[in-house]
């Protein structure tokens, strides 16, 4: 009967790990994938850089079609900085296209067969599916 009772020891709870979440909880190569996917996305072109790249290339392209007259101060360092932009983002762009080309097999870490923006569906060694849990 000492279900309401305020004498009863007080169990603790155990919270949720201090490990960021995984795309999948029950994946037991969860954060390999999760490398994969950001491989994958930076590897096809559609990484954080090439948004940068994509706003630096409208505000030149928006400064030639309409004709706005930049100051030269003003005009070479937005030259400069699309420069730099697009230099980085195609040096990124290719070390991640190597990375990706090369990248592990979670489980047998073979290399993964397939090409710089295009993987195979499985493990030519192990065989392995892509984000093995998913339908």
């Amino acid at each position: 009967m000492d279900l309401f009772t305020f004498d009863r020891p007080r169990r603790d709870i155990v919270g949720e790990s201090p490990v960021a979440p995984t795309r999948d909880a029950y994946s037991p190569y969860g954060e390999a994938w999760n490398e994969f996917d950001r491989l994958q996305r930076t590897a096809s072109g559609r990484g954080p850089l090439s948004w940068t790249g994509w706003v630096f290339d409208m505000l030149l392209a928006f400064g030639f079609i309409f004709e706005i007259h930049f100051s030269k101060k003003y005009a070479f360092w937005l030259f400069a900085g699309w420069f730099v932009v697009r230099t980085i983002y195609f040096v990124d762009l290719h070390i991640k296209q190597k990375r990706f080309e090369r990248w592990p097999c979670p489980r047998c870490h073979a290399e993964w067969p397939g090409t710089k923006t295009d993987k195979d569906l499985r493990c030519k060694v192990c065989g392995l599916r892509l984000h093995q849990l998913t339908p």
